[in-house]
């Protein structure tokens, strides 16, 4: 904070530039992580609106840590046909592969890549993107006791093995935070939204 407004723009530049052609837009990540400070800022009477954009942009650069996902090693391989056949010859077949990449640190990542399977089942990748961005996740909450049962028919699971769980669930129910292992569930009726 101490940094005057020309060594802010100046160190952001160096940071920027390190940063190019790696990311799409890592001026959004860095603001994002700017943003997880905004209450500690706040705790030491600055006002985190008012601080400039180069300020905060600078901010989440120094909280922000590149990885490598992919840089030692390729595990579990799994392959499933696309549901997308278009544009391809015959006796071609795309597929998905998944596996788990291990980076630096030995951190894990699900990894997904697109290939064409030739008709004598050699396997050609189709390259990917330079750049490589976070998922954003939604958690769903809200579970619809039909949906379980027409997949595990889909899955042939036998009534037998389903029932005894399926029964006792209402028609439809939503998620909440288990603190124990004993689970329970609320019909959506039951709760009071506030």
């Amino acid at each position: 904070m101490l940094l005057n407004d020309l060594q802010i723009k100046q160190e952001l530049e160096k940071t920027l530039k390190g940063f190019v052609g790696r990311h799409r837009n890592i001026s959004e990540i860095f603001l994002k992580h700017a943003n997880n400070y905004k209450n500690l800022i706040q705790s030491i009477d600055i006002d985190y609106d008012e601080l400039s954009l180069e300020r905060r942009l600078l901010l989440g650069a120094y909280s922000t840590m590149e990885y490598s996902i992919e840089s030692t090693a390729p595990f579990n391989p799994s392959i499933i046909e696309d549901s997308d056949q278009s544009f391809l010859a015959e006796g071609e077949k795309r597929v998905i592969i998944s596996f788990r990449a291990t980076g630096e640190g030995h951190l894990s990542s699900i990894v997904f890549r697109k290939g064409i399977l030739d008709g004598s089942n050699n396997l050609r990748m189709i390259e990917t993107h330079k750049h490589i961005d976070l998922p954003d996740i939604i958690k769903k909450k809200t579970y619809d006791k039909k949906r379980f049962m027409k997949k595990m028919e889909e899955m042939h699971i036998p009534k037998t093995y389903s029932s005894p769980f399926m029964d006792s669930l209402p028609d439809c129910w939503l998620t909440m935070p288990c603190f124990s292992t004993n689970f329970s569930f609320r019909k959506r009726s039951e709760l009071s939204i506030q």
